[in-house]
C-alpha cells in the first residue's frame, strides 16, 4: 500500500479477496492508481523514498519490476546525477498507462501495461490476456514481435476488469476520465502488504469519451 500511495479499502475494493491480512501466495493484486498526462505520456509518477543500498536502476527494474526506466526517474525527480541519491530520498518514478486508441477499437476500454517476461511470444501474451494477435500488434505498432525483450519491452494490452466484466469504451458517456490499476503478484507469504514484492506487474486505464454530440468540437 506504502508503494503505490493506496488504501487497503481500495484493494479490498479492486480484488476478489476476503481479506488484506491472509493473501495467498501468487495472487494477482489489482492497485488503482490515477492515470494522467505525463508530459506526451499518460501515467502516473509515485512518489518513493530511497532505502539503503538502492539505486535509481534498482529501483525502476526490481522495486517496480521494469514498469520505470532510470532516466523516466531522471527525469521526473529531476536528478542531475543517479548517483546523487542516499537514502530517505524522495523520488518520482513515472509508471506508463494507455487508454487505447479510437482508431483502432473502440470495444476496449480497459487495458494493461505488460513487461514483457522471459518465454514470452506473442501467442504467449495473446492467451494470458485472451484476447488476439491482431488486436494486440495494433495497439503496440512499435514492438518488433519476433524480438522481444525480457523486463525491457513494455506493451499495452485490451483487458477485463478485477471481476471479469469488459469495459467497453464505446458505451460510455460523458467527460474524459482516467483510472488505472497495477496489478502484481504477491510473494513471501503475501501477509503484510508493505513489504510485498510484486511480479509481472500491469497497469491499467479506463477510458471515458466524450459524448456523441460532443465530439468534433
Amino acid at each position: 500500500t506504502d508503494l503505490f500511495q493506496t488504501t487497503e479499502s481500495m484493494l479490498m475494493a479492486y480484488n476478489t479477496i476476503l481479506t488484506v491480512n491472509a493473501i495467498q501466495n501468487g495472487t494477482f493484486l489489482y492497485v488503482p492508481f490515477p492515470c494522467m498526462c505525463l508530459g506526451s505520456n499518460l501515467g502516473y509518477s509515485f512518489l518513493y523514498e530511497v532505502l539503503p543500498d538502492e539505486t535509481v536502476e534498482s529501483i525502476a527494474t526490481v522495486t517496480f519490476e521494469g514498469l520505470s526506466r532510470q532516466e523516466w526517474i531522471a527525469a521526473a525527480t529531476p536528478l542531475n546525477d543517479v548517483e546523487s541519491i542516499f537514502p530517505g530520498f524522495l523520488l518520482k518514478v513515472p509508471v506508463n498507462c494507455s487508454c487505447g486508441d479510437p482508431n483502432v477499437s473502440r470495444d476496449y476500454g480497459l487495458f494493461s501495461t505488460y513487461v514483457v517476461q522471459a518465454n514470452d511470444n506473442l501467442t504467449v501474451i495473446c492467451d494470458r490476456f485472451n484476447t488476439t494477435p491482431d488486436i494486440v500488434q495494433q495497439y503496440n505498432p512499435g514492438i518488433d514481435w519476433a524480438k522481444l525483450l525480457a523486463d525491457v519491452d513494455i506493451i499495452f494490452v485490451p483487458f477485463t476488469g478485477p471481476q471479469g466484466v469488459a469495459y467497453n469504451a464505446s458505451e460510455r458517456g460523458g467527460g474524459r476520465s482516467y483510472t488505472a490499476v497495477i496489478v502484481g503478484a504477491s510473494v513471501g507469504g503475501g501477509v503484510a502488504l508493505l513489504t510485498v514484492t510484486a511480479l509481472g506487474m500491469f497497469c491499467f486505464c479506463i477510458y471515458l469519451p466524450k459524448k456523441d454530440k460532443e465530439r468534433g468540437d
